[in-house]
């Protein structure tokens, strides 16, 4: 359940405020009863989730045909549900993400979950736990039940395929959770980093040695001067930038970054944009594209200096081999382009001479594709980047450890890639293409924008096909798109082509092509697994029963607050009492661990963050194409849900069609 921390709480405040402002029966029936401040919000958040109606079109998509078709079909099956309300896994009831990595000799998969909830909201734990994210271990080997071609049974079902360990044995809620310290010598329990709600980890790898995580906490790159930043960036500090923090915002810990904005309408209700404690890095510019006219800049960034702030990632490493869900900060990394991430290391790398890569999982070299964001707004988009890190670069002492991203920056004479140490240099390895249609270079005509809501991604080489897969998309409920300055819901601009799916894309290289024209690099995003495709596992919601046969009638809709709910029009008693004066911790805790359900708009299932299991790929090529027909190849990958909360198991045929 991870975004942008700061978009999340901007859109969840805005939530709250324009909700109070309907003034909904019940919110208003019990405003005489709550004379605590928190206890109001929690009615008034609980009431007037029934305010908030999500009226997105859940049949819009994308009209246009598809500009690069892939040349291959597909075809998708769930085949579990690997961890949540379901399956009665112990201590766990939901959970979502399941990063994937193993260190060479390993016989399990390393697993890792992020927000991860004990039982059913766990709505009043307030302040949350401050280590909540889970890893667990998976059969290296794909299963022997899993044979090639469509299952035999195609109901929805649950896995037992995961282990993983306890603090205390006759207690199944003290799973070992996920812990961030911030160096390999500051490891006590007073300087364990928050890593509590919307702080996860958000990519993993090995060097064949060490298990290694990027956890994202939504982190600004704080800044005094220019000289704090990153090459070329600007800090907001000194720069002429319009850039303010919202008052009065809900922090889900401690240390939570600040709301930004530009102006009070940002903040919504009760909140008011005042001037920044500390200045941000900011980068100066999306990307720069050359066309026929010139070279011309997005406007992205002007049109919101929101866009253009950098978060610091953070790259730890198991460390303790005693304690392996146990990581120590061995790098910070300030980035803007590179926000939501996806990793794979390789068996060889050479950016001079690319032809001699050899993509098959190894330990060699380090890929990351990142994008500034999850979803993006207005005609923006949130477009992948491509960089490399030599993985002999972090095989020393971890204060010794370089971490120097190279970064993809276009093309060279005869299509070869090039390379930059700035990620101010780095371009998009595909949608860049785009003409202009003002004279004054201010608007663009793209060619084939991305689709808005991009959410997560998983890239895997394939090596059966000779081709890089990527797997992004998904929906998102209604609090991720509401517009805090008129307290609507966003209109999409870039629809997808399959409406709230999960979207591939391939490629021969994983910037794209080595020979221009004769291979157009990555293909048009085309489905890969619909709503529709794996409807039994999806909670229908107020809409999804029209267009998912066979989803779940009923959702994960419990909650902590209903008895004081009904407390609250009912005569004061001692019990309904207690249960007035402990609102307060329950709002915090009610609305970290059910927005998901109570401000969705609507609680259809919903995909996202979908992660390719290496080691499960299969050549499935018959026997008589073996030779010179075409190829044929089956991945496993698992996918999250929004209700139910929970990590289902997928697998994809694809086959060549030329």
């Amino acid at each position: 359940m991870v975004n942008s921390d700061t978009a999340k709480r901007a859109y969840m405040l805005s939530w709250m405020q324009v909700c109070a402002l309907s003034a909904c029966r019940h919110a208003v029936r019990a405003r005489e009863r709550l004379t605590q401040r928190g206890a109001l919000w929690a009615v008034v958040a609980l009431a007037c989730s029934a305010c908030l109606r999500d009226v997105r079109d859940l049949t819009a998509a994308r009209g246009t045909p598809f500009v690069r078709p892939s040349g291959l079909s597909v075809r998708s099956w769930g085949l579990c549900s690997l961890i949540g309300p379901r399956n009665r896994d112990p201590g766990v009831y939901g959970t979502d993400l399941g990063l994937t990595a193993r260190r060479d000799n390993d016989r399990k998969l390393t697993m890792q979950f992020g927000d991860t909830w004990v039982r059913a909201r766990d709505g009043c734990r307030y302040p949350s736990p401050i280590s909540d994210d889970f890893q667990a271990l998976l059969p290296r080997h794909r299963p022997a039940a899993f044979r090639p071609g469509a299952p035999e049974q195609a109901a929805a079902a649950s896995c037992e395929l995961l282990e993983y360990g306890f603090d205390r044995p006759d207690d199944p809620t003290s799973w070992q959770r996920l812990r961030l310290f911030p160096s390999p010598v500051a490891r006590s329990e007073d300087s364990v980093l928050d890593t509590s709600m919307l702080r996860t980890p958000v990519a993993a790898f090995s060097d064949g040695q060490h298990m290694f995580t990027f956890f994202s906490r939504g982190d600004p790159t704080y800044c005094s001067y220019a000289a704090d930043c990153p090459p070329d960036m600007q800090c907001s500090a000194q720069a002429d930038v319009k850039l303010g923090t919202c008052t009065n915002t809900f922090k889900f810990s401690v240390d939570g970054a600040p709301v930004y904005c530009r102006d009070d309408k940002d903040c919504g209700l009760a909140s008011n944009c005042v001037a920044p404690a500390r200045g941000v890095c900011l980068a100066r510019r999306p990307f720069r594209m050359h066309t026929s006219s010139g070279t011309v800049v997005p406007t992205w960034y002007r049109d919101d200096p929101r866009r253009a702030i950098a978060q610091t990632l953070y790259i730890a490493a198991a460390v303790w081999p005693e304690r392996p869900t146990d990581y120590a900060v061995v790098a910070r990394y300030p980035t803007n382009r590179f926000q939501n991430v996806a990793v794979r290391s390789i068996a060889f790398f050479d950016a001079e001479h690319p032809e001699r890569n050899d993509y098959r999982p190894g330990y060699h070299t380090l890929l990351i594709w990142g994008r500034r964001n999850f979803a993006e707004f207005g005609g923006a988009q949130a477009l992948p980047f491509l960089a490399y890190v030599p993985l002999d670069e972090l095989r020393t002492q971890p204060e010794a450890m370089r971490w120097q991203p190279r970064y993809f920056a276009g093309y060279r004479a005869q299509s070869a890639p090039t390379w930059s140490h700035k990620e101010s240099d780095a371009q998009p390895v595909y949608g860049n293409e785009a003409r202009i249609v003002e004279a004054d270079g201010e608007k663009l005509d793209w060619r084939e924008p991305e689709f808005d809501y991009v959410e997560w991604s998983t890239v895997s080489y394939v090596a059966a096909l000779e081709r890089w897969v990527m797997l992004y998309g998904g929906d998102l409920p209604a609090f991720m798109v509401l517009d805090p300055r008129t307290g609507e819901l966003r209109k999409p601009v870039h629809l997808q082509f399959a409406p709230g799916a999960i979207h591939m894309r391939t490629a021969k290289h994983p910037w794209g092509s080595l020979h221009g024209e004769r291979d157009p690099g990555w293909r048009s995003p085309e489905p890969i697994l619909t709503r529709q495709a794996i409807a039994p596992y999806l909670a229908c919601g107020t809409r999804g029963s029209s267009i998912m046969s066979g989803c779940v009638q009923e959702a994960a809709v419990d909650t902590k607050l209903a008895p004081i709910v009904r407390a609250a029009g009912a005569p004061t008693t001692k019990h309904q009492q207690g249960l007035l004066e402990s609102a307060p911790k329950c709002l915090a805790g009610e609305v970290a661990f059910g927005v998901q359900n109570a401000a969705s708009g609507d609680l259809i299932g919903r995909l996202y963050a979908p992660n390719i299991i290496d080691d499960w790929t299969q050549d499935v090529t018959p026997e008589d194409r073996a030779a010179d027909g075409p190829r044929s190849a089956e991945i496993y990958w698992n996918v999250s849900t929004w209700n139910p909360y929970q990590v289902i198991l997928v697998k994809s045929r694809i086959d060549a069609t030329q």
